[in-house]
């Protein structure tokens, strides 16, 4: 028996017959769907011979409410859990920092990859509570969001059809070694608290008047490079992992300031239309929230032993964490960052700091 946690699973699929990788073709990817399609052939607790050879997930999380025992096994080939509903859930609001990156210029979304993730995602994360439970019907959905993602991954060579600012705050605290009541947090949990950071940041840019956004007013507050180098030594001083890291990867996203210009009259004369699109891709603080409490997820950064000035520490980190174009990144080039965070943690925030 092969004992892997869910995050390999695809990485399985596509080892099956000696194949490496999937590329983009349409006829390829989709015959690895159907051999996915496969996956709850095998009755609860048994093995498949599904890969060439007999193969039985176990969680990665030790905890699967409705499910006795600390080893669980589900489908034969597929396990999931609350940790995996949490980082399923981060697709919708990382879809909407693909939009704001395609909008800007900076990575155009792939249409194929697009639509093998976000078509049927919101049915399959329409019913955590009866996933809490151990319904079987209902979690072979969720089960087959998380493939589409991995096979939209795979399919494209990258991550962005899966991930945005939501694991950026995983992999920040990855770098820290965060752990709760002695033991590391799950990459889910850490992505669904993410998830909520996201979502309450998307839901600040769309209250914010884009369209008649003073363009000139931002490229002349816009930071040259060492400036901006200086601003990163300043915010990750004593921390050289995070500074090494922030310095590359904020190079690799960084514009001048007719760079910023381009980026911002795009941004605004696309607002009126993406604002109503964004809206509609996201779904509402309180429902992601209510979303994971539901499903036995962590719904509060003190779950997973982030406390809120540690959580407001690390939303200052995220401009700089990866190169990736997200909607932090549109906060920080309109110069909002203050402004979200005082949203955030002020008096009368969702993540309120007592005095």
């Amino acid at each position: 028996t092969l004992q892997i946690d869910l995050n390999d699973t695809v990485k399985i699929l596509l080892l099956h017959g000696n194949q490496k990788t999937v590329s983009g073709d349409a006829r390829v990817v989709y015959q690895y769907i159907n051999l996915a399609k496969l996956r709850c052939r095998s009755l609860h607790g048994k093995t498949s011979s599904l890969f060439g050879r007999d193969v039985r997930l176990h969680a990665d999380h030790p905890v699967i409410p409705g499910f006795p025992g600390k080893s669980k096994r589900l489908f034969g080939c597929i396990l999931i859990s609350c940790v995996n509903n949490a980082d399923l859930i981060a697709k919708i609001p990382a879809a909407a920092d693909w939009m704001l990156a395609d909008a800007t210029g900076n990575e155009k979304i792939d249409d194929f990859s697009w639509h093998l993730v976000q078509d049927g995602l919101k049915e399959a994360l329409s019913a955590p509570a009866e996933v809490h439970a151990g319904d079987i019907a209902y979690t072979e959905k969720l089960g087959e969001g998380l493939l589409m993602s991995g096979f939209a991954m795979q399919a494209l060579l990258s991550s962005r059809p899966a991930s945005g600012t939501e694991h950026q705050f995983s992999h920040c605290w990855d770098m820290e070694n965060l752990c709760f009541e002695g033991k590391h947090v799950s990459h889910g949990f850490k992505v669904g608290i993410g998830t909520l950071a996201s979502t309450a940041s998307l839901e600040f840019l769309l209250e914010k008047d884009i369209e008649n956004l003073d363009v000139e007013a931002c490229v002349e507050a816009w930071k040259s490079w060492e400036e901006q180098e200086k601003e990163i030594r300043e915010v990750f001083a004593g921390k050289p992992g995070h500074l090494a890291r922030g310095l590359k990867e904020t190079k690799g996203k960084y514009v001048d300031k007719d760079g910023l210009r381009a980026q911002l009259e795009a941004l605004k004369a696309a607002w009126p239309e993406l604002r109503g699109k964004i809206r509609e891709q996201i779904i509402p603080f309180s429902e992601v929230r209510r979303n994971l409490e539901l499903v036995g997820a962590p719904y509060e950064p003190e779950m997973i032993g982030v406390d809120r000035k540690r959580f407001r520490k690390t939303f200052s980190y995220i401009p700089y964490m990866r190169s990736r174009f997200t909607n932090i990144d549109v906060v920080y080039r309109l110069g909002l960052m203050p402004e979200l965070l005082e949203r955030l943690f002020g008096k009368g925030g969702v993540w309120e700091i007592a005095e």
